[in-house]
């Protein structure tokens, strides 16, 4: 979705954010790393704003490094993976970045998916599309 302000016209872009409220951060960190890989979205998250301060200076190189102990990524999917954006995460730990508006159907699917791998972890957290 474009929105205009004036001369200069902004992109819109979908975000699903979740903040984990009890439980281990990195472990449920990871576990959502490992739901983005295959979809059509890119990621920033609290793990990744300490790895790399700078996220306009990520190569693919640095993020098959980091991504080495969660599964194996493609060279191609990590120039696509981490968010280039300056959003940044705030009260949240972690998002993930639609590369087109979603589907009400996407949106739920991936609800699920996170709800199915954090709870197997223990961790509560809350989520929210915006």
């Amino acid at each position: 979705m474009q929105i205009k302000n004036g001369s200069h016209i902004y992109m819109k872009v979908m975000r699903t954010w979740i903040k984990i409220t009890e439980g281990d951060k990195e472990n449920g960190i990871r576990a959502l790393e490992k739901i983005a890989i295959p979809k059509p979205v890119c990621i920033k998250n609290k793990l990744l704003d300490y790895a790399f301060p700078n996220y306009q200076k990520v190569d693919e190189r640095m993020t098959m490094d980091y991504l080495r102990e969660v599964e194996a990524v493609s060279v191609e999917r990590c120039k696509t993976l981490i968010s280039k954006s300056n959003v940044p995460t705030g009260e949240y730990d972690f998002y993930f970045e639609w590369y087109d508006e979603p589907t009400q159907e996407h949106l739920q699917k991936l609800e699920e998916e996170v709800k199915d791998a954090l709870e197997n972890l223990d961790i509560e957290y809350d989520l929210v599309n915006k």
